[in-house]
């Protein structure tokens, strides 16, 4: 690995790239099934089982971000209307 590593400057760019996107990928990869294997590989009982599942989790935060932004574009709306009739 570190002839590979000391020879990699002189390889081509797109080979480059395609290291470091396996690499980056192998690392992302990596954390999330530690996080998964953190959160979710002990047993539970079942009340806990009812707890949010990562994909519901992840649908009710950008449920929750989506509604905070359209709120701030309504308010950004209303901000600007006040605007135009001091105006």
């Amino acid at each position: 690995m570190r002839t590979y590593l000391a020879n990699l400057h002189k390889q081509s760019h797109s080979h480059k790239k395609r290291f470091s996107l396996l690499a980056a990928s192998g690392f992302t990869l990596l954390i999330l099934l530690i996080w998964i294997l953190v959160n979710f590989g002990e047993n539970k009982t079942t009340a806990e089982a009812t707890e949010a599942n990562p994909v519901s989790s992840l649908i009710g935060g950008a449920g929750a971000t989506l509604k905070v932004i359209w709120g701030n574009f309504g308010e950004l709306k209303q901000g600007l209307e006040t605007v135009n009739k001091v105006q």
